[in-house]
Parts: structure tokens; C-alpha cells; sequence
């Protein structure tokens, strides 16, 4: 079975780990290049007011470590203050960059906001959040409404990928691909693009498209693929890797005792 990954170089190793311990075949094909910015002349002075770090990506990790490299000198306790991860996989590396106050909300936005608000009090200070340029969710809305206020500064942008690689395209057209598995809204909407683009849609119906929540396949189905209206679309019981795992073993399984899923 041939799975493709989409997510960026940088969160597929343990994604491939997993899926090639149950002896699949791993494609890396990352639909999003992740790009640093600069950081904002604004966002010292919001840092070093924080009282923690909201922490929607490991993407947002890596940024907000490497800000506080260049600037923490000026902060009191950065890594210490708490980090509010969305999902475990943030909040590994989160700790692997050497913060050591770290929760995990083990979901999405939504499930993130609601953390703090159990955890943190709107009194003690502002949060700040170390964001995309492209973000899913209103974070900042969704908190501020239980009365926090939310800074939120742009450490790095995230650019589709202009077209699928060679190899990839290869593999659709030839029918050798099984499973995409998809973790953003961003990621299913290139994703369609891109197949439409490279005409790709009719060879799509022997695919299953494992979407991380429904907002993905939401944004999955939003986007026009012409022909390929028999790709199969499965969603994550909970906005995990494990909980979406579960859900293509448990189609392996249906398929072995030659059930249909």
C-alpha cells in the first residue's frame, strides 16, 4: 500500500516512522514549503509582556525558538512560561526546542482555547501567538471572548508548492497510489488544485484522502476536481495522527477480510 504524505519535510519523519512500522510504503510529497520571517519590530515588547506562548503549529515552535534565541536575552524566563500546544506532535517538539512548561490540547483550535482558558487567567497578562501568515481559525477571537488578549505576530509564512513533483504525478497517473493523508485545510485545497491543474482527477478514484478533521475535508470538497468525484474521503474521529491512523488501519483491516470500508 502506497501512502503519501503531505505535510512539510520537516513534521514527516514521524508520520513515515509510523506508517512504515506497519509495513507500508511511505511517499513524501509536502504541499507546503515553510518559509521565517523577520521578526516584527513590534513583537519584543509583546514577548516579553506574555505570560505564555499559543502554539498552533511546530512550525510556530521552531519560529518562536528561533526568535527567542535572537532576542530572549531581553526576556525574563522565556522557556519557561507556559506553551499552550494545539496537538501532541507541537507539543514534542515544543519540549525538544527546550521549553519546559508544556500542555497539549490534543486537538484543534478550538480545543487549544479551551486549555488556556483552564489553565490561565485573562488578569495575568497578554498571550502571545506565534503565527503563520496564513492561519486556520480565530484563535485570538476565540479567547477573547473569555476575556484574554492575544498578541499575535508573524514568524513565518507557509507557500504552496507550485506543482506535484514528477515522481508523484507519476504514481497518480499510474493508479500505483492508495492513500493521501491531509492535516490542513491549506494542505487539501492545494492538493485539489494541484491534481486538477496537472489533470490528474480521473486517475483519483482508487484513492482514499484520510483528512485530519472535518474542516479539511470541508476544504477538501470545497475545491473543485473535476472528475475525481469517487475519491474516497475518511475523517479523523479527533484531530490526532494517532485517531487518523486508526482509521486507515481500520480500513486495511476491512479490506484484508475483503469487506468494503
Amino acid at each position: 500500500m502506497h501512502v503519501a504524505i503531505t505535510r512539510p519535510f520537516e513534521d514527516a519523519d514521524r508520520t513515515a516512522h509510523a506508517l512504515r512500522q506497519r509495513g507500508l510504503t511511505v511517499i513524501l510529497e509536502p504541499l507546503l514549503v515553510v518559509v521565517p520571517c523577520a521578526v516584527p519590530p513590534t513583537a519584543l515588547a509583546q514577548m516579553a509582556c506574555a505570560q505564555g506562548w499559543l502554539l498552533t503549529s511546530a512550525n510556530g515552535v521552531r519560529a518562536l525558538a528561533e526568535a527567542l534565541h535572537q532576542t530572549g536575552a531581553a526576556l525574563s524566563a522565556p522557556w519557561d512560561r507556559p506553551a499552550l500546544c494545539v496537538g501532541d506532535q507541537t507539543a514534542r517538539t515544543a519540549q525538544a526546542a527546550g521549553f519546559t512548561n508544556v500542555h497539549s490540547a490534543a486537538g484543534d483550535v478550538q480545543s487549544l482555547a479551551a486549555l488556556t482558558c483552564r489553565l490561565l487567567r485573562p488578569q495575568q497578562g497578554p498571550l502571545f501567538h506565534a503565527a503563520a501568515s496564513v492561519q486556520a481559525g480565530d484563535l485570538a477571537a476565540l479567547l477573547g471572548d473569555n476575556g484574554f488578549h492575544v498578541d499575535r505576530a508573524v514568524l513565518y509564512e507557509t507557500r504552496p508548492a507550485p506543482a506535484f513533483s514528477p515522481a508523484f504525478a507519476q504514481c497518480v497517473r499510474q493508479q500505483q497510489l492508495d492513500a493521501v493523508l491531509l492535516y490542513s485545510p491549506r494542505t487539501a485545497q492545494t492538493f485539489a488544485t494541484l491534481a486538477r491543474e496537472a489533470k490528474l482527477s480521473p486517475h483519483l478514484s482508487t484513492v482514499t484522502a484520510y483528512c485530519l478533521s472535518p474542516a479539511v475535508a470541508e476544504a477538501l470538497s470545497s475545491t473543485s476536481l473535476s472528475d475525481a468525484s469517487e475519491l474516497r474521503v475518511r475523517i479523523a474521529p479527533h484531530p490526532t495522527q494517532d485517531a487518523l491512523l486508526s482509521i486507515l488501519d481500520q480500513d486495511r483491516a476491512s479490506s484484508m477480510k475483503g469487506d468494503t470500508p
